[in-house]
């Protein structure tokens, strides 16, 4: 029987998608630090995490989302 403080194990499509996000995360923060966040675009941080434009604004609407 399961408890209700127990957590349950998360999906492979849940870890996968924090993974990417973590990606994502990463990436910006990489190029806020070498190039400045002024200067960073959402396509840097797309490339940079190995994700398509469209999945990055997906995860974040707007590079301001990134640093929240």
């Amino acid at each position: 029987m399961e408890h209700d403080t127990e957590r349950k194990k998360p999906s492979l499509r849940e870890e996968s998608r924090e993974h990417t996000r973590q990606r994502m995360l990463e990436a910006a923060y990489k190029l806020f630090v070498e190039v400045g966040y002024e200067h960073t675009t959402m396509e840097m941080i797309a490339r940079e995490a190995e994700v398509g434009r469209a999945t990055l604004f997906k995860y974040f609407p707007g590079k301001e989302k990134l640093i929240l």
